[in-house]
């Protein structure tokens, strides 16, 4: 008879997975709806208050419109203007939930809210499809379901939270066998690009996933329908897009992929700039060893940024300034010789 951890497993391998989904959904039900009243719309993220500007046109009848500005380069004709920054779902989601709930904030924070709420489930679903253990699931469930980053970020009105629950739908849908299945992978993955455009980049994933899964001809047939019902999601944004700027993909995040980072390394100064940047791909061509100097200045800041928000202030020096000041005390120690 086992004992200890793995009475627990034992345990854990017999529930249900319905029972499972239930209780870590309720756990972090809990967590989330305990935490939910902390943010407050003053000292907010500007993202979030950019989506409840969009959400607030939407609610009004105007469109996916907005009054402001996040590059100098974009000069509209009028306000409000046409958006293509921002992702369309989130803001739609706050506009419908805002019909019931006139406090756009309140609207904002429970779209948030709801998202955060299928994580824990659909962790342990994804969890399972990819061990095939029932017990490794529930753990993972129940770490979904407490831990701080989920819970916390659940109750803030910005992308990632969706971000998360959608993507996670679409492994969870990837190994789904039946009726239907390709169809619902699709339109899973079309919600998740239009919550996070850079979410479509699961197609490099889940391609060769899905053929590994099914084998070549099935997987292919999969990913074919699978294909068209993300077009379908897609099709009602791309034709708004022709129609608003006549490129069914123009979005202002493309300038990003160069110069949030770039062309000198500060963001103000793409931001603030008034002539248009160039795109990655035509830059990098006629730019080629500015483009890995951008690059390598990139994932320096990324890097540092990351570390500075998982480490607490003063307990270490970032990685690539310890990589600098180990370079320099080398070079210092070879002239002194």
């Amino acid at each position: 008879m086992p004992r200890g951890p793995a009475a627990l497993l034992h345990g854990l391998e017999r529930v249900s997975p319905t029972r499972a989904a239930w209780g870590v959904t309720l756990l972090g039900a809990v967590a989330r709806v305990l935490y939910f009243p902390v943010p407050a719309i003053s000292g907010s993220d500007c993202d979030a208050v950019a989506y409840m500007e969009v959400a607030r046109h939407l609610r009004a009848g105007h469109g996916f419109v907005t009054n402001t500005l996040y590059h100098l380069w974009v000069t509209p004709a009028a306000f409000p203007r046409p958006e293509s920054l921002w992702n369309p779902l989130q803001p739609y989601a706050i506009a419908t939930l805002g019909a019931v709930v006139p406090d756009l904030w309140l609207a904002a924070k429970l779209v948030a809210l709801l998202f955060g709420l299928c994580v824990p489930a659909l962790t342990l679903f994804v969890t399972e499809r990819f061990t095939g253990r029932r017990d490794i699931a529930c753990i993972a469930g129940l770490l979904a379901a407490l831990d701080p980053t989920l819970v916390t970020w659940s109750a803030r009105p910005l992308t990632e939270m969706g971000t998360i629950a959608l993507v996670t739908l679409v492994w969870v849908l990837a190994f789904r066998r039946g009726r239907g299945a390709g169809w619902l992978l699709g339109v899973a993955a079309g919600l998740a690009c239009l919550q996070k455009y850079q979410s479509g980049l699961v197609w490099l994933g889940l391609v060769p996933a899905v053929i590994a899964d099914r084998g070549g001809r099935e997987g292919a047939r999969t990913l074919a329908t699978a294909a068209i019902g993300f077009a379908l999601v897609m099709a009602p944004w791309w034709v708004r897009n022709l129609l608003a700027f006549g490129d069914p993909f123009y979005t202002e995040i493309k300038w990003n992929l160069l110069c949030d980072w770039g062309l000198g390394g500060d963001e103000l100064r793409f931001w603030a700039r008034f002539e248009r940047p160039p795109t990655l791909p035509g830059y990098a061509l006629t730019h080629p060893i500015d483009a890995l100097r951008v690059t390598y200045g990139g994932l320096r800041v990324l890097l540092d940024i990351g570390w500075r928000d998982t480490c607490a202030p003063g307990t270490a020096s970032s990685p690539t300034a310890s990589i600098t000041s180990g370079s320099r005390r080398r070079r210092s120690r070879g002239r002194s010789r």
